[in-house]
């Protein structure tokens, strides 16, 4: 359940994990990898701008922090991905708030 009002947003979800018991259980071998989970939220199309407070313009993880300003950000959403040659994650925003 996504609530977005002046307030802020409201996230709400459960996740059953009953179905990866067997994955995550060793019955006396190694230890598997963890699985991996994520959240994807599809959102308006009307929602076109986004501004944040913390590190930036660019994106910034905390190897990046002496390059970027602590200010308000304000960018068109289509500017936020950064386009690797290997895809992984990008987009991170450090200390946001």
């Amino acid at each position: 359940c996504y609530r977005i009002d002046s307030e802020g947003m409201t996230v709400e979800y459960s996740v059953d994990l009953s179905q990866l018991e067997q994955v995550l259980s060793c019955n006396g071998k190694a230890a598997p990898s963890v699985a991996r989970l994520g959240i994807h939220m599809q959102m308006p199309r009307s929602f076109s701008d986004f501004c944040w407070y913390g590190h930036g313009p660019h994106e910034c993880y905390p190897d990046r922090n002496a390059s970027s300003l602590l200010r308000t950000w304000r960018t068109e959403v289509k500017n936020l991905p950064t386009k690797y040659v290997f895809p992984s994650e990008s987009g991170g925003r450090t200390n946001a708030r």
